[in-house]
């Protein structure tokens, strides 16, 4: 399940159609940032009121509020009473590798199929990283959360100032085996801002962003999913290893080698998952 596009909705609006309809991969419900305070039990409500979280053609995601916190375990009851359950909980503020456990801990029992994804969002989370990527099998994902992150640390939220945090999660990511997801675009309007961020993210290894925008979706599938030429490129790439017994090659006048290989089939792979999707 490798997600590209995700957009954020707050419980009290919840908009799994609109999502689908703009071509999100995952239509995130959000309990925590978006709610105020006076509205967390009234939005819990709504999450889990029969029928709001219908089977569709996309990831059902749901934000907890962080599972150290009086509203993020009234969350967790919530889930235990509820016979329908979201595909994949974003769990945020996670600062070690037991804050996942407790919360996949609470639910294993109720619903098995749950995947979990840890929001990265300050200092203390980033020193850990790699340990939280590996806390359990259940884990698929590491998101950065640059807006919390800048203020830990003190700093804006301007792409130089947060790249060493991106960098250091997209490598815990990777060492767990494990998908690296950017923060959102903050400014929703702007379309250039939104690409360039997409465009940054992307070479740096993030597989999706999150969006909180319907109009950021389109940018995001398009700069996070292969290109034409890419995919071609790819093809050639394993046809010709189809057909050699040698480990290093030439295609279109590129030096070729196993990782590059490799590289070319899991960019196939992810390609023809999103086709059929």
């Amino acid at each position: 399940m490798k997600l590209r596009s995700s957009l954020v909705t707050p419980a009290l609006q919840v908009q799994f159609v609109k999502a689908l309809e703009v071509g999100a991969d995952a239509a995130i419900t959000d309990l925590e940032d978006s709610i105020p305070e006076a509205k967390k039990d009234e939005a819990r409500r709504r999450a889990f009121a029969p029928h709001r979280m219908p089977e569709l053609a996309l990831t059902r995601c749901l934000r907890i509020n962080s599972p150290t916190t009086p509203h993020g375990i009234k969350d967790l009851a919530a889930l235990l009473e509820s016979k329908d359950a979201p595909d994949v909980i974003h769990i945020p503020k996670v600062e070690a590798p037991e804050h996942v456990l407790m919360v996949e801990s609470a639910l294993k029992d109720k619903h098995p199929g749950i995947r979990y994804f840890a929001i990265i969002e300050t200092a203390k989370g980033l020193s850990r990283a790699l340990e939280i990527a590996q806390s359990t099998k259940s884990l698929e994902a590491l998101i950065f959360g640059a807006g919390d992150f800048a203020r830990d640390i003190n700093v804006d939220i301007a792409w130089g100032n947060l790249a060493f945090a991106r960098h250091a999660i997209v490598l815990a990511a990777a060492g767990a085996g494990i998908q690296a997801i950017d923060s959102p675009c903050f400014e929703i309007h702007n379309s250039r801002k939104l690409a360039e961020e997409c465009n940054m993210a992307r070479q740096m290894g993030f597989s999706g962003k999150i969006a909180i925008h319907p109009g950021q979706v389109e940018t995001i599938n398009q700069s996070f999913g292969p290109d034409q030429l890419s995919i071609e490129h790819a093809r050639a790439i394993v046809e010709k290893s189809s057909q050699t017994d040698e480990s290093i090659f030439v295609v279109n006048g590129h030096m070729i080698g196993p990782p590059i290989v490799h590289q070319a089939r899991e960019m196939l792979s992810r390609y023809m998952d999103l086709t059929e999707h």
